[in-house]
C-alpha cells in the first residue's frame, strides 16, 4: 500500500536536510570558536613574549650603563684607601676632582647634560627655587646661585636645578618708611 500523503514522505526528507544543515553549521561554529581560541592564545603568548623581550632589553641597557660606572667605583675605592696625611691632601683632592670629571664624562656619554642656571632667568620647567632673595646686583627673577645642579637628557629634565632667585630689593626710602 502506498502512502497517499506526500507530506509524510517530505517531512523526513526535510528533517534530514535540516539536521544536516544544523550539523554543518555547528561544525562551522566549532571551527570558528577553535580559531578564535587559538588567536586568543597566540595574542597572549605574543604579549608575554613582548613583555619578556622588553624586560630583557631594559636589563641589558641598565647593565651596560651601570658597567660604565665600575671604574668610577674603583677610583673611589683607591681614593678612600689612600692615607689623607697633610702632605698628601692636595694630591688626594686632585684625585677626587678627576673622579668627579670622570662622572660628568660618563653622564655626557649617555647624553645627560647639566642645566645652565647661574645668571639665567628663572624657568620653573628647569629650575626649582629654594629661596627668593632681595638683590640690587641682579635682575628680578635671575638665578643668583645653584645649590644643586640639575640635569637633562635631550629635552627631558631628569632633575631640576635647585637655585636661589633674585627679587627686587626694597628702595632705601621704602625701607626707612617701613622702619619708622
Amino acid at each position: 500500500m502506498t502512502d497517499l500523503n506526500p507530506k509524510a514522505e517530505a517531512e523526513p526528507e526535510g528533517e534530514a536536510r535540516e539536521a544536516a544543515e544544523l550539523e554543518a553549521l555547528q561544525a562551522q561554529a566549532a571551527e570558528y570558536l577553535d580559531g578564535w581560541r587559538r588567536a586568543q592564545a597566540e595574542l597572549q603568548n605574543y604579549r608575554k613574549r613582548i613583555e619578556r623581550e622588553q624586560s630583557e632589553a631594559l636589563a641589558r641597557t641598565t647593565g651596560r650603563v651601570l658597567a660604565h660606572w665600575f671604574p668610577v667605583l674603583d677610583d673611589f675605592d683607591r681614593a678612600l684607601r689612600e692615607p689623607r696625611t697633610p702632605e698628601a691632601i692636595e694630591r688626594w683632592a686632585a684625585g677626587v676632582e678627576l673622579i668627579y670629571q670622570k662622572c660628568l664624562g660618563l653622564l655626557r656619554e649617555e647624553g645627560v647634560l647639566p642645566i645652565e642656571a647661574r645668571g639665567q632667568a628663572f624657568d620653573p620647567t628647569q629650575h626649582e627655587a629654594l629661596s627668593y632673595e632681595a638683590s640690587r646686583d641682579h635682575h628680578e627673577g635671575e638665578v643668583i646661585d645653584v645649590v644643586r645642579p640639575g640635569y637633562r637628557l635631550g629635552e627631558t629634565v631628569l632633575r631640576p636645578a635647585l637655585v636661589r632667585v633674585a627679587r627686587a630689593a626694597p628702595d632705601d626710602a621704602d625701607a626707612t618708611a617701613a622702619n619708622s
